[in-house]
């Protein structure tokens, strides 16, 4: 009796193959037996036979030889995907499987050669293996983060990685996916749902993403109307995306946690900082007829990665100490860097972008 690996990731699936020419009863036919000859022994269940369709799907559903006259009988068993149910009754309490779990399964040879009796003298045939305990990881896309930045969330967790074919998701009431502030939980029946979800990257990855915004702080709309239009969290059972939330405090931190098996969790955390800007002319030096391109670099000016944003300077001269205000807009969506243009007149007032001037001038923005 033997299997095709010595570890399975739960829910996959698992080749048996079974050895015995005394089965070969006909040389003639491909024959085949019911799944009632093999018992699966394991922590979760001592004793639980292979046909019991509750918990095992076998495809075929017997256990079928090769070809004609090999002796040799085969199928596929689909591992539980968590845990297994009391013998023909799948409407008692499961019993979970543990990652990591030792599993025997056990073929029960009767009539041995060399005996002079039948179905007296037995031998308990077995194959091993184990559930795979490959443990997780969580990973974000930066160490410190602006504070209305997309937070960029990877989890590497091969053990749930239950369908080769398909791409799922992970986070559930059992096993959440936690997001955590200063300022408290994201993830709560009152914002939407009691944890959160990562999708799989694609088939059979066993890499899971998930994102979410940060909205500032509360006391933002009343100290720099920044605040974006979310102001409360959001959390979503069914959307990786959709996660939105809210801080503490211009410094304040971001923890991300996930419990991947029963009380064991792994945790990726990152600080959220303000930060200094940083702004120039493209020269320094211009004609009192020409014109300057002012740049700001500030990531907390970035206000909505989504859109391009913009927000006003102060600009004034020598000549005229009420200047204007200029408006510098984003160079793009997430850039963080902004820009205006400033005119310089000798000869009118000050309008527009245009800015009253005289030679030997210094011009200052604020």
């Amino acid at each position: 009796l033997s299997v095709d690996k010595d570890v399975y990731v739960l829910g996959s699936d698992m080749v048996v193959t079974l050895t015995d020419p005394d089965l070969n009863l006909d040389s003639g036919t491909t024959e085949s037996y019911a799944m009632t000859i093999l018992e699966w022994d394991s922590d979760a269940d001592s004793s639980e036979l292979l046909d019991d369709t509750d918990n095992f799907v076998s495809n075929p559903s017997s256990i079928q030889e090769t070809g004609d006259d090999t002796g040799v009988f085969q199928t596929v068993v689909t591992i539980p995907s968590s845990g297994l149910y009391a013998a023909g009754d799948s409407s008692t309490t499961i019993q979970p499987i543990d990652f990591g779990e030792a599993v025997t399964l056990t073929y029960v040879d009767v009539g041995l050669s060399g005996e002079s009796t039948t179905e007296v003298d037995v031998l308990d045939v077995e194959a091993y293996f184990s559930i795979s305990n490959f443990g997780a990881l969580v990973e974000l896309d930066k160490a410190v983060y602006n504070w209305t930045d997309t937070v960029y969330i990877t989890i590497t967790s091969p053990d749930h990685n239950t369908n080769s074919a398909g791409e799922e998701t992970i986070g559930t009431a059992l096993l959440p996916i936690q997001v955590t502030t200063r300022n408290g939980k994201m993830c709560t029946t009152s914002t939407g749902s009691a944890f959160y979800i990562a999708a799989e990257t694609g088939p059979d990855t066993g890499v899971f993403e998930a994102d979410l915004l940060l909205a500032g702080y509360a006391a933002l709309p009343t100290i720099q109307g920044k605040m974006p239009s979310d102001t409360a969290n959001v959390c979503s059972a069914s959307d990786s995306s959709a996660g939105i939330i809210i801080t503490a405090g211009q410094t304040d931190g971001i923890s991300v946690s996930y419990e991947y098996t029963d009380a064991q969790v792994v945790v990726a955390s990152a600080s959220i900082l303000f930060n200094i800007a940083e702004a120039g002319f493209d020269t320094s030096a211009a004609s009192a007829g020409g014109s300057t391109v002012f740049t700001v670099t500030d990531a907390d000016e970035n206000t909505n990665n989504a859109l391009i944003n913009s927000f006003s300077v102060a600009v004034y001269s020598d000549s005229d100490s009420g200047g204007f205000n200029l408006t510098v807009n984003e160079t793009d969506e997430d850039t963080g860097v902004f820009e205006g243009t400033v005119f310089f007149t000798s000869t009118a007032a000050t309008s527009g972008s245009n800015l009253r001037v005289s030679e030997g001038d210094t011009v200052t923005a604020e």
